[in-house]
């Protein structure tokens, strides 16, 4: 009898719940749901990062191409020029305002061509710029999603551990409850 009231004692003080403090259910939550956010992050971040390295290549390529292309334009009109020239000079009309006229106007169609390539270049480098801005506003979106995601799944999660710290709490004190009944009903018989 001594060692079964020293049993129901025993189990009385055992059956004593410590329900998680409000740190310990947010740390719970938050580990439940940071390797995902982390890889979505991650994954956002080196899609941007991959963009950002074919608009450097593509910015690169643009620039050798319309330099080529200026410096064709530039040796055309020196040859253009240089034939005209040499056309007058076989005329003998190499100091004749005609032939002025002409050199001008060969000049002065290599300068517009030249401007056309600069305007050309100064787009297509507006545009890659605009990518390049429309992509880093989709990162900053992907990334306001993910922390707007995970938040949210934190809370919900920490709601629910909270719903089953309360059920368990609940629980421990009806037994607790049945413990010291059994105790005092057992005390009561051995008086």
């Amino acid at each position: 009898m001594a060692q079964a009231l020293s049993d129901l004692s025993g189990a009385l003080k055992s059956a004593e719940y410590m329900p998680l403090n409000e740190n310990e259910i947010l740390q719970r939550a938050q580990n439940q749901y940071k390797n995902l956010y982390e890889s979505q992050v991650l994954g956002a971040r080196q899609a941007y990062e991959a963009g950002e390295l074919g608009y450097e290549k593509q910015l690169q390529q643009l620039g050798l191409n319309y330099d080529r292309q200026i410096s064709q334009i530039k040796e055309q009109t020196k040859q253009t020029a240089s034939e005209a020239d040499r056309n007058s000079l076989m005329r003998g009309m190499q100091r004749s305002s005609y032939n002025l006229a002409t050199l001008s106007n060969i000049h002065l169609s290599g300068d517009r061509a030249q401007t056309s390539a600069g305007e050309a270049r100064a787009m297509a480098e507006g545009n890659i710029a605009a990518e390049r801005t429309l992509m880093a506003r989709q990162l900053a979106e992907q990334l306001a999603g993910a922390s707007t995601a995970y938040q949210t799944n934190v809370l919900s999660y920490a709601d629910q551990l909270r719903d089953k710290e309360a059920q368990k709490a609940l629980e421990a004190n009806k037994y607790y409850n049945q413990l010291a009944m059994s105790l005092y009903e057992y005390q009561s018989q051995a008086d």
